[in-house]
């Protein structure tokens, strides 16, 4: 399995546009306020799926590369969750406008496609942990942090066991899926996501990269960049 540097670029400025890859070797990427293309990581077959009136709107893959998710509007009022096919047909997940989909920029698939993101509570404002299928039905929440409103970003462990998510200030956080148990790994970051094993944890801790074991053992740094924003791991 070979890896490669993707650097995105708007003009001169650096880490303007988030970019996902997807196992087959494609490309996808946003051009604020004008579209979402796909490309060979060679540059080549450059090709517009959809066009978007967002500045970013976060494109994640589907496992099995066959559609793109993307977020649009307003987090605090008007959110869609939509999925494009590579023909550029455009699916709605979940159709907005609705106060749950607060944090579905950062929504990550397990396995089967189903997505998990964090979004406020209709009682009181609080973040939850929510949970989506595919085609935007099932939508539950899964776990409810207390005495939050800031953002967390989940990601599901690739056997669909487990759930990553962070939260001031316990830090990182794991939910068993199938218990409901929620425990700490004693990590103190943001954006943790899975290894496509399982076995490993990345995740953003100030301008540091980190890795940890998927216990929370051995945390380290990977990256560290002193003065410069690090983009979160995918």
């Amino acid at each position: 399995e070979g890896r490669s540097a993707i650097e995105v670029r708007c003009g001169t400025a650096l880490d303007t546009s988030w970019a996902s890859i997807v196992p087959s070797g494609m490309l996808v990427a946003v051009h604020p306020r004008s579209g979402v293309y796909v490309m060979k990581l060679d540059g080549t077959g450059l090709k517009t799926l959809t066009s978007i009136v967002d500045y970013s709107v976060f494109p994640q893959w589907s496992p099995d590369g066959t559609r793109i998710t993307i977020y649009e509007g307003d987090p605090y009022s008007q959110a869609r969750l939509t999925a494009i096919s590579l023909d550029g047909t455009r699916t709605p997940i979940i159709s907005g406008p609705t106060s749950q989909l607060g944090g579905v920029a950062w929504a990550r698939p397990d396995r089967s496609g189903a997505l998990y993101f964090s979004g406020p509570r209709s009682d009181n404002g609080n973040m939850a942990v929510w949970r989506v299928n595919a085609d935007g039905s099932g939508l539950g929440k899964i776990v409810s942090p207390a005495d939050t409103y800031d953002f967390t970003h989940p990601a599901p462990s690739p056997d669909g066991t487990t759930v990553l998510y962070d939260v001031d200030p316990q830090g990182i956080m794991a939910i068993d899926l199938t218990t409901g148990n929620v425990h700490a790994l004693g990590l103190q970051g943001v954006f943790p996501v899975y290894s496509p094993d399982g076995t490993h944890i990345a995740y953003v801790s100030g301008s540091a990269l980190m890795v940890a074991n998927s216990d929370g053992t051995n945390g380290r740094t990977l990256l560290s960049s002193s003065g410069t924003s690090v983009m979160p791991p995918s």
